[in-house]
């Protein structure tokens, strides 16, 4: 429609989720590509679930590390947990774009596995560091 022409087009990366849904629903109408954007859409709402999981890393961690000389270490093992799992999220969101993996399962099963991994840590720890 000639509408469409004088409206503002604006980035997927800052639409809210209710605009990406229309987005998405208006590329699926028209019979454009319209996966990325879905991933787009899922990984809204899993970035939301990281802080949860880096928190329960950081008590895992916590309890793991020795109380003398354990900061570097701590340090580490936190910088190094987070290149994991950033390297491991971005990659399953490739493979979303990509059309290899289901565009929920993308942005959603590294936040699984980490949060299982995490609890599973925890559940296994006896009791916490007393030296």
């Amino acid at each position: 429609k000639p509408e469409e022409f004088m409206e503002v087009r604006r980035d997927p990366d800052e639409m809210n989720r209710e605009e990406l849904l229309r987005y998405i629903e208006n590329l699926k109408r028209t019979g454009l590509p319209f996966r990325q954007y879905e991933v787009q859409l899922f990984t809204k709402s899993a970035a939301a679930a990281i802080p949860l999981i880096f928190g329960l890393f950081a008590l895992t961690v916590g309890y793991q590390v020795p109380i003398r000389g354990g900061v570097p270490l701590g340090i580490g093992l936190s910088i190094f947990l987070s290149l994991i799992y950033w390297s491991f999220f971005s990659l399953a969101l490739s493979l979303g774009n990509s059309g290899l993996l289901e565009p929920r399962a993308s942005a959603w099963s590294v936040n699984i596995v980490f949060l299982v991994l995490g609890l599973g840590a925890l559940a296994t720890k006896r009791n916490p560091r007393l030296t």
